[in-house]
């Protein structure tokens, strides 16, 4: 038996709640690149965190 640490389901929930409440849909107004640099420490910071360990899992797991 082995162990795989990776993201909860409840704090891949909690991420998806919080890109929810951004409201992305409503930014029509800013470019992508606007986007990119208002959101993007966010995101590398989830990906830091809970891909320290075991990468692809982390990733595929809040994508899909």
């Amino acid at each position: 038996m082995s162990f795989l640490p990776a993201a909860s389901p409840t704090a891949l929930k909690d991420i998806r709640r919080t890109l929810r409440n951004w409201g992305l849909q409503r930014r029509s107004d800013k470019a992508l690149h606007d986007l990119a640099r208002m959101f993007n420490p966010y995101i590398r910071g989830w990906i830091d965190y809970y891909s320290h360990f075991y990468n692809l899992l982390s990733i595929r797991r809040c994508v899909g």
